[in-house]
């Protein structure tokens, strides 16, 4: 294809028109590749963000990893992928101060829902892997092993993890053969409904009073200020009393 256009080149001299047809053309192309750019942006995880608007339906806490006493009526859930990088600005600078100030304290639950974006290769299998610690247990160490270090996301380099934590490997094995690929896809047709599409995402509730899931009241998207978090904390804790 590089020959034959270069033949054309030297064959025929473009009309004026011609060139000014193919500027058009680069630069709706260019504009095209642009939106694009956009998005794969906003997908990844990119602070600043989507506007979601607040369910109104009751959020299900099934099988999911949970951070917290149970009897906690205020929670936040969190998506999260674990390649995205803004996910892991949140798990390591954010998350310590809320987990120190209001889940230690009994006043929060922290519910994780895994959201591997499609462009993150690694993501899913690294979903699957901190599921399968879960099942051990271990979910909130593997957590804090892979986001401490998210360029070590290959099988090799999780099953060494794992192995760090003294899981019993030969479970974990069969375990990350398939056994919770079902799970985290099911967290992620669960942000799908939400229109959750980037990464972190963050919902504020409280426990419903059938004690089956969580009445949303907030939404955040993306990596916001301490601040921000402990002001939507504090308003469920002055809901619930």
């Amino acid at each position: 294809m590089r020959d034959m256009v270069s033949l054309q080149s030297s064959s025929h001299r473009p009309s004026p028109w011609r060139a000014w047809l193919d500027v058009g053309v680069t630069l709706a192309m260019l504009a095209t590749a642009g939106v694009l750019l956009w998005k794969t942006v906003k997908t990844s995880g990119e602070p600043g963000r989507a506007q979601l608007a607040v369910p109104s339906e009751t959020q299900s806490l099934a099988n999911a990893a949970v951070l917290g006493s149970p009897d906690t009526q205020a929670v936040m859930i969190v998506y999260s992928d674990f390649q995205c990088p803004f996910c892991g600005k949140f798990a390591r600078e954010i998350m310590p101060v809320i987990q120190a100030q209001y889940v230690d304290a009994g006043k929060l639950r922290i519910v994780f829902r895994h959201l591997p974006i499609p462009m993150h290769n690694n993501a899913q299998k690294a979903a699957e892997a901190a599921s399968c610690a879960g099942s051990q247990g271990r979910f909130w160490d593997m957590h804090n092993a892979i986001f401490a270090d998210q360029a070590e996301l290959e099988p090799g380099q999780l099953r060494a993890r794992a192995e760090r934590l003294k899981l019993d490997m030969e479970r974990f094995d069969r375990c990350t053969a398939g056994e919770t690929t079902e799970q985290v896809d099911r967290d992620f047709e669960s942000a799908k409904s939400l229109g959750v599409s980037s990464t972190p995402s963050f919902l504020f509730g409280v426990v419903s009073p059938d004690a089956t899931g969580v009445t949303v009241k907030q939404v955040i998207s993306g990596v916001a200020p301490i601040a921000e978090f402990s002001k939507a904390i504090e308003a469920l804790l002055i809901e619930r009393g």
